[in-house]
């Protein structure tokens, strides 16, 4: 019997978070980002060869407060592609969308995934390491969530800190980084190609993105 009344409890106590986050959503306070199309187009090592606009129907699917869609040339001649979607969590916000939701309905099948830890000079990053192949063609994908100041590659926790964050400090901002790099001969190659990219521009993304609340 008193483990059933627990279980009631336990259910009242989430049912009044997720209604909190629901319903409290106005009450949120949307930090203040410096735009993302301010990260540098030319860089050390990279230069921007293309600039992507999304139609207003995938817009309206991903419903990002901001966002930025590159891709960058290297100066040996290796090609990334960069995603930023960012969400301040107001009204009308949606969720961060998962490659491995989107990619599929453009034709790219997900082949493997798991979760990595990449060293770079500014310290540990985790991210998701993936593999999607669309026919012949096949495309490594590193991507991460950054919320209120940090980075995870744990989908269950990326959602679990939103209704947290939210009772904590009204912050409800999220956001998706992505990069991209062709597989053309060897995944170590592609590899290595995508962690020198993060490397040089992490620390400048980082610097876009809302800090951690105090």
């Amino acid at each position: 019997m008193g483990s059933r009344r627990w279980r009631f409890i336990v259910l009242y106590l989430l049912v009044g978070v997720a209604a909190f986050f629901v319903f409290g959503r106005e009450a949120s306070i949307p930090p203040h980002i410096e735009p993302l199309e301010t990260l540098p187009r030319v860089t050390k090592d990279w230069s921007v060869i293309a600039e992507n606009t999304f139609s207003d129907n995938v817009l309206r699917v991903l419903a990002p407060t901001d966002y930025l869609s590159r891709v960058y040339n290297g100066k040996d001649g290796e090609i990334a592609s960069l995603y930023i979607g960012y969400h301040d969590g107001s009204f009308g916000s949606r969720p961060v969308h998962s490659p491995r939701i989107c990619l599929p309905g453009t034709g790219w099948n997900e082949i493997a995934s798991e979760p990595r830890t990449i060293s770079l000079p500014s310290g540990n990053l985790p991210v998701i390491y993936s593999i999607f192949q669309k026919e012949k063609e096949r495309l490594l994908i590193l991507y991460w969530f950054r919320t209120a100041g940090s980075d995870t590659n744990n989908h269950y926790i990326f959602n679990m800190n939103q209704p947290l964050l939210s009772l904590l400090y009204q912050r409800k901002d999220s956001a998706i980084v992505r990069v991209e790099v062709p597989i053309s001969g060897d995944e170590v190659d592609a590899f290595e190609v995508a962690t020198s990219f993060i490397a040089e521009f992490n620390p400048l993304i980082v610097g876009l993105l809302p800090e951690a609340p105090r």
